[in-house]
């Protein structure tokens, strides 16, 4: 007698799976998408873009698909609209990992045709845009009506339109074709050497560090402006008479010491005092200076310009980068294939083989819903991935 399935084990299972992975995949998601905000930049790099874009379908597969899945275990008498639950199977089973797929393609492009790319399209906000948006629109364009053309949401069935062939392709193009290609452009792009450059457009921003900058300033006439520094260097020279001066007449009784007669003929100096202005026997009102100024370099004005703390990086650091993110995509390409591929390899080889061998109910149930599981896990591997290499967006 053939064994059969435990119902009320297989459902607490299910419930428990359930909360686990929608919680995983929001934790590990929401914690990668942390990561790259706290980061800022977010359209000067397409590859951090993207990134960002794949784990917010991960986090819509986990709000929506999974959900609906949960409350389908939890509740007994749970309604859903037809169409609702037509649009979560295809989201899970084939639309995100198609997407998801074609995003490890593209990023591979990206990291391959990088220099090209910039000269091609010079805006960083554009190019981002452009490159995260090709895995959903071609997701759109193939995907989705592949998987929902003549279905009937009255009597909620394809009816005669979901031939056999239809129901490979859509396993063969939402997941087969897209693994394989991903592992093989990883593959490509991890063997091409690739060019030294970083993968953001802009230089990093000044982070307040300030060098000096020499300006020589000139007066309203034009000409260099001059300092005259008879002491410290910061005192100036005047045309004018700018300090007290000494003259041979009776003076306004000071605290000066008494200067020596007339008949010197030298003027008195406090010993305070740089050489000032004295009247000459000629003209008692023409007044000279002591000592001729002296003309110094034009003046200099410090002006602070902020500048980046971040030094340019090598060449050699920039190829390291560059190889560690060729390694990054192999190893996210080379998770989602195996993850995602038995789900796909499942469908096809057994429930739509009409040659299959009959499995017995127990071998049937664990596989179908062990190959399910795996590919939600892929939700959660892969931006755990993703965030261990985050030095990539470094």
């Amino acid at each position: 007698m053939t064994a059969q399935v435990d119902i009320e084990a297989l459902s607490d299972a299910t419930k428990a799976l359930a909360v686990i992975f929608i919680l995983g995949i929001l934790a590990s998601n929401i914690f990668l998408l942390f990561k790259f905000l706290r980061k800022g930049r977010l359209l000067q790099s397409q590859r951090k873009f993207l990134v960002m874009t794949l784990a917010g379908g991960d986090i819509f597969l986990a709000l929506f698909s999974l959900v609906i899945l949960a409350r389908r275990a939890f509740e007994n008498v749970f309604y859903i609209s037809c169409n609702t639950d037509v649009v979560s199977s295809m989201y899970a089973e084939c639309f995100l990992p198609f997407v998801y797929g074609v995003g490890i393609i593209v990023l591979c492009g990206e990291l391959g045709f990088r220099k090209k790319l910039r000269s091609l399209i010079p805006s960083p906000y554009v190019s981002s845009i452009l490159v995260a948006a090709v895995p959903w629109i071609a997701g759109l364009i193939l995907i989705l009506p592949l998987y929902l053309a003549g279905f009937d949401y009255v009597s909620c069935s394809y009816g005669d339109s979901l031939t056999a062939d239809r129901a490979r392709a859509i396993f063969v193009f939402g997941i087969v074709l897209p693994s394989a290609l991903a592992v093989i452009f990883a593959l490509m792009t991890s063997c091409r050497k690739g060019d030294a450059i970083s993968e953001y457009y802009d230089s990093p921003q000044s982070q307040g560090v300030v060098f000096s900058q020499a300006v020589t300033t000139h007066n309203a006439q034009g000409f260099p402006q001059q300092q005259y520094y008879p002491g410290p260097p910061q005192q100036q020279y005047y045309p004018g008479p700018p300090q007290q001066q000494y003259y041979p007449g009776p003076p306004q009784q000071q605290n000066h010491p008494v200067p020596p007669p007339p008949t010197a003929q030298q003027p008195y100096y406090p010993a305070s005092q740089p050489p000032a202005y004295v009247s000459g026997p000629q003209d008692a009102g023409l007044k000279q200076p002591a000592y001729p100024p002296q003309p110094m370099p034009p003046t200099q004005a410090v002006i602070q310009t902020p500048v980046s703390s971040t030094q340019p990086r090598s060449d050699q650091q920039l190829l390291a980068t560059v190889r560690n993110e060729q390694s990054t995509l192999v190893l996210v390409a080379v998770l989602y294939a195996v993850l995602s591929l038995p789900f796909a390899l499942f469908i096809l080889g057994y429930n739509l083989n009409k040659d299959r061998a009959s499995l017995d109910p127990i071998p049937k149930a664990i596989m179908s819903n062990l190959f399910q599981w795996m590919l939600y896990l892929r939700s959660i591997v892969t931006p755990i991935v993703w965030i261990i290499k985050e030095k990539t967006f470094a």
